[in-house]
């Protein structure tokens, strides 16, 4: 079984963005300029990751599915906070957070300065 995981589009920069998903290069109407911290942020990349494995209940059960983990990743890079937003069942819950916290990322950065940001990761099981 495989995991796929997935960094979502809602990114959330706990630095200032403007409203803006920090992404994506933020769109300014007709001639305005964008504010230049928008496109000083860079979002967190994953560096080392973790299979989450289904349980043997789950396997048993055929039950496949995608859990929505929320997680701070911090200025080191490192998982804080790591919590379920949407569920699929107890034991999967638990494998998607426990391989969650085992992983490494290179921190975001706003102009070159490791930063700690919000967002949420897909972890998904097939059976």
């Amino acid at each position: 079984m495989k995991m796929i995981l997935t960094i979502a589009a809602c990114l959330i920069v706990s630095a200032a963005t403007y409203g803006q998903d920090a992404s994506k290069p933020a769109e300014a109407p007709g001639n305005m300029q964008a504010p230049p911290s928008l496109y000083a942020i860079k979002k967190p990349e994953v560096i080392h990751s973790v299979e989450a494995l289904s349980s043997d209940a789950a396997k048993r059960d055929h039950l496949s599915g995608t859990v929505l983990v929320g997680l701070i990743v911090d200025a080191q890079g490192n998982p804080q906070n790591v919590h379920i937003l949407k569920s699929v069942r107890q034991d999967l819950d638990d494998s998607a957070i426990n391989a969650v916290k085992q992983y490494k990322f290179k921190p975001a950065t706003k102009h070159g300065t490791p930063i700690a940001v919000q967002l949420s990761l897909y972890v998904s099981f097939k059976n």
